[in-house]
């Protein structure tokens, strides 16, 4: 039996971005995005890369940290570890 959810506005305003240089056939980038998996794992990265910057995750050379395991991605991917590592 389904449950009735009840969306808040913040669940209609969250969303991951896409640079349309990745679509276009003319980018040099094109072949390297060709891949799915490899344009959703750039989105998650970009995602928590993004939320390091908000928290102030960065040393006093300027490098962002973020904290992302493995197996989190993988599963997110829906791909398997190894894959993911390669």
């Amino acid at each position: 039996m389904f449950k009735k959810r009840a969306y808040t506005k913040e669940d209609y305003l969250k969303f991951y971005q896409m640079p349309q240089i990745f679509y276009n056939n003319k980018s040099k980038y094109f072949e390297l995005m060709k891949n799915g998996t490899a344009r959703e794992l750039y989105m998650l990265l970009k995602d928590r890369n993004e939320l390091s910057v908000k928290n102030g995750w960065i040393d006093e050379e300027g490098y962002i940290y973020f904290y992302f395991k493995q197996e989190e991605l993988a599963e997110m991917l829906r791909v398997s570890l190894p894959t993911l590592r390669k």
